[in-house]
């Protein structure tokens, strides 16, 4: 499989269990630090995504329209199938929780829609979900760029000169979108978390220029992540924006890992990383669950062990380890299904796996 690069899912994996562990495991010993560095993981999965969208978008079919359509069809069927499973049962839950909710409540739950106006109460059920909204998003822009064109480099330029310049211009002539929540369209639209999936179509290019000539050794990559990871907690720490603690290291990471080869991951413990990382986007959807409901866990275990100290940490643990394990097992049972039923054709290894 030509497009298969292995070292990715590493990162995956990683991004995935960074975030389940952040949401999880927020209030027991680990330092306050680590715990807003799951947002790392957000970062990882936008590079990785604009990495691959810019590696495997097809331009073959006879028209724009036809180009654009298809990348947009193949991301929606890849996106929403899984989604849908997992949101329709929290909706039915906070239906009954909260009462009715207002229509849009639905249909952006449903759909992914951002707030088209500055309703601080619009959220979405399935907390990880505002992300898929920002990836949905970055979805749109690029295929309704490829209305336009058939050639992949103006097109990648094109998007991402939209990119900076949407930022930008949000950012100085609407400051008041820095005020308002995460899913508000004016707030998306100048939120610097999209120029992570920028940095991605640079990886591309950097790729596309090194590959066959560059060779990292697993072992040196492993290096450069620790202390990449390392440089992004302490920018962190003292509160540079998150592009430049998150972000410029995202990109740095992904502009070595895919220059690791795959044969370093052709053993068992490299295949069940790549495994994990498969699985990633099931285990990143499902794990909310587990955050959700952690109360009723903490009551029933703290009936068991009279430290409370105790009772959090270890209930954290377990949850954490449960939530990787049952996002395997759904990616099995549930994911790699549906990916046969809605996207039967075969396509690029790597765009399938994209979250």
């Amino acid at each position: 499989m030509k497009n298969k690069i292995d070292s990715l899912q590493f990162i995956r994996a990683f991004a995935a269990i960074l975030v389940a562990n952040s949401h999880i495991w927020n209030d027991g010993i680990l330092w306050g630090i680590i715990n807003d560095f799951g947002g790392y993981g957000v970062d990882l999965f936008f590079v990785l995504s604009g990495f691959v969208m810019a590696l495997t978008v097809k331009l073959n079919l006879n028209t724009n329209a036809q180009n654009a359509g298809n990348f947009l069809n193949r991301r929606i069927t890849r996106i929403f199938p899984i989604y849908i499973v997992c949101v329709i049962p929290l909706l039915i839950y906070f239906t009954y929780k909260d009462g009715v909710q207002t229509l849009f409540f639905y249909l952006g739950n449903l759909l992914l829609l951002p707030s088209f106006d500055f309703d601080m109460t619009y959220r979405l059920v399935l907390g990880p979900g505002w992300t898929l909204i920002y990836e949905m998003f970055f979805y749109y822009v690029f295929s309704f760029i490829l209305l336009f064109s058939n050639n992949k480099n103006k097109v990648l330029y094109a998007v991402l000169t939209v990119l900076f310049a949407m930022v930008l211009y949000v950012q100085f002539f609407h400051p008041e979108a820095e005020e308002l929540w995460a899913i508000s369209m004016l707030r998306m639209m100048g939120n610097p978390l999209l120029w992570n999936f920028a940095c991605g179509i640079l990886v591309y290019y950097i790729y596309e220029r090194y590959k066959g000539k560059v060779d990292i050794s697993l072992t040196k990559g492993l290096i450069y992540f620790a202390v990449l990871s390392c440089i992004a907690i302490v920018l962190l720490f003292f509160k540079f924006p998150r592009f430049v603690a998150l972000g410029i290291p995202s990109f740095l990471i992904i502009s070595i890992f895919v220059f690791i080869n795959n044969r370093h991951f052709d053993n068992p413990w490299g295949r069940k990383l790549v495994f994990i990382g498969d699985a990633s986007y099931s285990i990143y959807i499902t794990h909310y669950y587990f955050e959700l409901f952690r109360p009723q866990f903490y009551e029933w275990t703290g009936s068991m062990i009279y430290n409370q100290a105790v009772t959090r940490n270890l209930t954290a643990i377990f949850l954490v380890i449960l939530a990787v394990v049952f996002g395997c097992i759904f990616y099995v049972l549930v994911e790699k299904p549906l990916i046969k039923i809605f996207a039967p054709k075969k396509v690029g290894t790597l765009e399938k796996r994209t979250p």
